[in-house]
């Protein structure tokens, strides 16, 4: 299983809409914006954010969020970083 976390920039947004439209995107191939803690409680990643665990390797994750960045903003960055675990602080309850 793959871990990664993914982080979408729209250089041209100019309203949540656009970032919606990419939530609903990515949500299609299991990238959400929440994230799970082991304890089942879901959060709220910072904005542009995701998160990935799944069969997909890291260059498969990078391949289809530049597919949906594109598809809302022909102006976009992409980073991908694979990981073996997340910890975080302060996020809010999704």
């Amino acid at each position: 299983m793959v871990t990664c976390m993914i982080r979408v920039e729209l250089h041209q947004a100019r309203t949540a809409e656009q970032y919606q439209r990419l939530h609903q995107l990515l949500g299609r191939y299991g990238i959400s914006n929440v994230i799970v803690a082991d304890s089942g409680r879901r959060y709220r990643l910072p904005p542009a954010e995701y998160y990935y665990s799944g069969d997909a390797t890291r260059d498969q994750i990078l391949a289809i969020a530049k597919q949906c960045a594109a598809a809302v903003d022909p102006s976009y960055a992409v980073v991908v970083t694979q990981s073996s675990s997340v910890t975080w602080e302060g996020l809010a309850a999704a």
